[in-house]
């Protein structure tokens, strides 16, 4: 059955040309060139998504992205947009809009290829419930990285904005486990990235990861780091792939699949799971720097030191390693930038003074801004990420 796609935009031209794009790539295709068509339109039929140009009716649009959801709440919603609209971008996304497109639209291949990651993430799309198989995830993850890497560089702005979007709220509790963090960004495109999330009742998963130089590209990174991280996610949920709660699994999954994506750059990563059920950490090191801290019941426990970076050497392997969770604990975890705010020679110093700063199961991330004396004029020369896993 072909998709039902409705589009919004006053450029005549460019819908006529898509249209007969699109149709031939087996789609059903609806177009408007004014708000009050497209509402009509919209209202005679059942559309699998929408599509539409943020500079049509400034007063208008967002309560539009609200009249489609509040009717069909699950419908997923584009938007085109043009270079300057960054905050139109993420008052869009807040009102529900699933994603992005930049105009002018130098290729209608960039627009396809979203329509087909947007319908895939839709429950409603015939291929996403074809797509049940890692491997098939795997395809979407590849799909997704060529469409987001030709939105990114075409414009640094929402390249800021992705690797916003993408971030985790800044303090999260998830059962008896609190989850804090922060990443003060230096003046480069950061190339720090984080995430937690609950893999269901019994796993809660997190990471770290400092990417391996600040540059155009790091946006898109993290970007295709968190997508290959959801493909096993969403297998374990569909009780297809137990890689998600094996750190040392997904670390080898994400070692293969940044070599084969030939980025040209690579990642330090530490990724941990929390077994509630048995009340320890499993994780894997992934040349992380410095290491993590765990003060697990005022005692500190020592990660290995030797371990490769993801996406560097493809024969590189990953030890799995598990430690019981004694109450309290604390784990700190830090991007390579916070030696620079240490500015300590010595790496074994730099760890003791952040053990001290961990001993306090009650720290917060707004006291270790504190303690590393990190001010809003403070001149970073890469990223600083602060994260801390609590249980008191």
């Amino acid at each position: 059955m072909k998709h039902r796609l409705l589009i919004i935009d006053t450029d005549e031209k460019m819908l006529k040309e898509i249209i007969t794009y699109l149709e031939d790539k087996y789609y059903d295709v609806f177009t408007a060139t004014n708000i009050e068509t497209a509402t009509s339109i919209f209202q005679e039929h059942d559309f699998d998504l929408i599509i539409y140009d943020l500079k049509m009716t400034y007063d208008s649009r967002l309560s539009l992205i609200e009249l489609f959801r509040s009717e069909r709440p699950d419908i997923p919603i584009i938007i085109l947009y043009t270079l300057g609209q960054t905050n139109e971008i993420i008052e869009a996304l807040r009102q529900g809009a699933v994603d992005y497109l930049m105009k002018p639209l130098v290729s209608f291949d960039d627009c396809l290829a979203l329509i087909k990651i947007t319908l895939l993430k839709n429950n409603d799309s015939d291929n996403y419930h074809q797509a049940s198989s890692f491997n098939n995830d795997c395809e979407q993850a590849r799909l997704e990285l060529d469409m987001n890497l030709k939105i990114l560089k075409s414009d640094q702005k929402a390249e800021m904005l992705a690797q916003l979007q993408m971030l985790p709220e800044p303090k999260v509790r998830i059962g008896d486990y609190l989850f804090q963090h922060t990443i003060i960004r230096s003046d480069t495109p950061g190339s720090d990235f984080l995430d937690f999330f609950e893999i269901d009742e019994r796993y809660i998963g997190f990471y770290i990861a400092d990417i391996s130089a600040n540059n155009n590209d790091s946006a898109f990174i993290t970007m295709m780091l968190k997508s290959m991280i959801n493909q096993p996610l969403r297998a374990y949920r569909k009780h297809t792939d137990n890689t998600i709660v094996n750190p040392s699994q997904l670390l080898e999954h994400l070692n293969q699949e940044m070599i084969a994506a030939a980025i040209g750059k690579y990642t330090s990563l530490f990724y941990a799971v929390i077994d509630r059920k048995e009340n320890k950490l499993i994780f894997s090191l992934g040349g992380q720097f410095p290491r993590p801290i765990l003060l697990n019941d005022n005692k500190r426990f020592t990660f290995q030191e030797d371990s490769f970076p993801v996406g560097l050497f493809k024969w590189a392997e990953y030890e799995q390693q598990s430690v019981p969770l004694k109450m309290p604990f604390t784990l700190g975890m830090f991007s390579h930038g916070v030696l620079n705010v240490l500015n300590d020679q010595s790496v074994n110093n730099a760890e003791e003074k952040l053990t001290k700063f961990c001993s306090n199961h009650y720290i917060s991330i707004p006291d270790l801004v504190k303690k590393l004396q990190l001010t809003a004029e403070s001149s970073l020369s890469e990223d600083v990420s602060l994260f801390l896993v609590q249980r008191s």
